[in-house]
Parts: C-alpha cells; structure tokens; sequence
C-alpha cells in the first residue's frame, strides 16, 4: 500500500514521506532525525527503510537536518547542480558526505526501484526550487510547496497527477492586517514567496 504522510509543515520544519514496504522517499529534512523516526514509527516504517531524501530548496526550514539525517542512516539525497551547490556551503548542511549526494537534471526522469521521480521549477526566493513529479509504480503525485505562483509547468504535472500536494498557506487580509514588517507582507505576497488561500 502506498502512502504519504505529512510529518512536519511549517516555518519550524519541512518533511514527508511517501512509499511502500519495496520503495520509500523523505522529501526534505526540516525535522530532526529523532522526531523523523519517532513519527514514521507511528505507522511501523522504520526510519532505515528509507531509500533516498529529494531536496526541493535550500531554506533552512527544508535542509535544517539534512546532513544528521544523510550521515547518521548512511541516506543518498538528490537535487539538483545549483541547489547541491548552495547546500556544500550552507550553514546546515557544510561538509556533507559526498558519496552520499546525486546530481539531477530538471524534468530528466530519475528512477529507482520502479519509482519515477522528475524536478521541475517552481518559482520561490532560494537559489533554486523544485517540484516533484512523482511516478509510483502507477500512482501519480505532484508534490508543489513553497511556491510564490502558479505557472503552466505546474498545472501541466498536476494534470498528470492522481495526487496533489500544493501549499498554500497565508490568508491575504491577516496577513496584511497582522502588523508583519512591509518587507516580510512583500516577500511572501510577492511572485517568489508562497501562495495564499485564495490562490489555489
């Protein structure tokens, strides 16, 4: 049976979890190695079942516990050439294992155990950001997060979905009536921040 768990969301931490008894994925590692496994463990996966971790971007709340994660479960992860390249001198994630790590090119099918992973684009202020188009031996999930718009590539791969994991999460009016800084109310209302309630 496939599933796919939310085990964290949110400015304190990011990361989920998708798969079957043969083949499972962590995308990003905003959550720590304990509360990881600790959550899976509510739904018997043991945390060494975990095949590889898909990057989306380099914001701490995604990447804050990738490199505990990779090097203490002996875990690959792949993204792709610039946000790899972030990663190797990001705060987080400096001095991460390189034989741990593999390159990805955007909307080039990366398969593993039957599982057809692609990146693509989505618009968000990192170095880079990536959806993910996931094949899972037939059932289809199109995985979008902090995203600042829709754009046709997205709503192509969400056409080719069975499943969608979009977040849209701010309320325009509460956001704007909040007393936030005018900086933060432009970066998250802006093109390359998130999309609002309304958006979607």
């Amino acid at each position: 049976m496939i599933r796919f768990i939310s085990l964290a969301s949110g400015s304190s931490g990011n990361c989920y979890y998708i798969g079957d008894e043969f083949a499972s994925v962590l995308i990003d590692a905003g959550l720590g190695p304990r509360s990881i496994k600790k959550r899976l463990a509510e739904y018997s996966i043991p945390i060494d079942s975990i095949d590889l971790i898909l990057v989306t971007h380099d914001h701490s709340d995604h990447v804050r516990h990738l490199k505990a994660i990779v090097e203490r479960y002996n875990k690959p992860f792949i993204s792709t050439g610039p946000i790899l390249k972030s990663l190797s001198t990001h705060p987080a994630t400096r001095g991460i294992k390189n034989g741990f790590i593999k390159e990805i090119e955007k909307e080039v099918a990366f398969t593993f155990k039957g599982v057809n992973i692609t990146a693509f684009e989505v618009f968000h202020d990192a170095t880079e950001t990536l959806g993910y188009h996931i094949d899972f031996k037939g059932e289809k999930f199109t995985f979008v997060t902090d995203i600042g718009r829709m754009t046709q590539k997205v709503i192509d791969f969400c056409k080719l979905s069975h499943n969608l994991i979009i977040e849209s999460n701010y309320d325009c009016t509460m956001l704007e009536k909040g007393g936030y800084p005018l900086m933060l109310i432009n970066r998250i209302k802006g093109g390359r921040g998130h999309l609002s309630s309304r958006s979607l």
